[in-house]
């Protein structure tokens, strides 16, 4: 991860996927694909709206 340390966020999020010892190279590019849909990264990327609330049990 990235850092703007004058800001103090993240600027860059890296995802290293660690792959097994003889793992197929002709597949190497859908693993990437796979991650690129991944729900995570698509709300990221869309800058959702944060809320931020209260609650008190009683």
């Amino acid at each position: 991860m990235e850092f703007d340390n004058e800001k103090k966020t993240p600027t860059l999020f890296k995802l290293d996927i660690q792959l097994p010892s003889g793992f197929p190279e002709k597949y190497k590019e859908a693993v990437i694909n796979a991650a690129e849909l991944c729900l995570v990264k698509k709300t990221i990327n869309n800058q959702p709206e944060f809320q931020v609330i209260t609650t008190q049990n009683n």
